[in-house]
């Protein structure tokens, strides 16, 4: 598919809640199919829960953990396919309100850099992680099918980063590849 992008599901969190994760409305808004195809990182709100698209890789820094800031459970998968590089993570609030990786695999070519935490039981029927693979135990962990007509065409609420008072953090691709 040569999908590039980051999609990342926040359970019981509302987009106004992403301004403690540095992330804001910005009164535009896209399709889920613009927003996966190279869009800006935009947000959909799905009932109590919120999804997050990125293509631009721009929250990717541990957002499985920081996200627990303003959710009780975060799922994220990130396919950068022309690159071949995927990556599942679940993080979960633990009862004392500290986050928790329940999993993180990242597999880039054919090497895992990334293997925390004890596989989870949709890994069952996963050989490799891909595109497909991701697709699959998103929509199997959230109940959110990325490509299905009710994504591709919703109203996505275009977010911008909020300015910043201290140095950017180390990106997902420096810390994955030592930079």
């Amino acid at each position: 598919m040569g999908i590039n992008t980051q999609a990342v599901h926040l359970r019981d969190t509302t987009i106004d809640d992403l301004r403690a994760l540095g992330l804001a409305a910005t009164g535009q808004t896209i399709t889920g199919d613009d927003a996966l195809s190279g869009g800006q990182v935009s947000a959909l709100q799905l009932g109590p829960d919120v999804l997050l698209l990125d293509s631009y890789l721009v929250v990717a820094q541990d957002i499985h953990t920081s996200g627990l800031a303003v959710s009780s459970r975060v799922v994220e998968i990130l396919f950068a396919s022309t690159s071949d590089v995927y990556s599942l993570a679940v993080g979960e609030r633990a009862a004392d309100g500290s986050p928790t990786t329940i999993r993180h695999l990242v597999r880039s070519v054919d090497d895992i850099p990334v293997d925390e935490g004890d596989p989870i039981p949709q890994e069952a029927e996963t050989t490799r992680l891909d595109e497909d693979t991701c697709l699959r135990l998103f929509a199997s962990l959230t109940g959110v099918e990325l490509l299905s007509d009710k994504i591709l065409w919703a109203t996505f609420q275009v977010l911008d980063e909020l300015p910043r008072d201290e140095p950017a953090k180390k990106g997902f691709w420096g810390r994955l590849f030592g930079g």
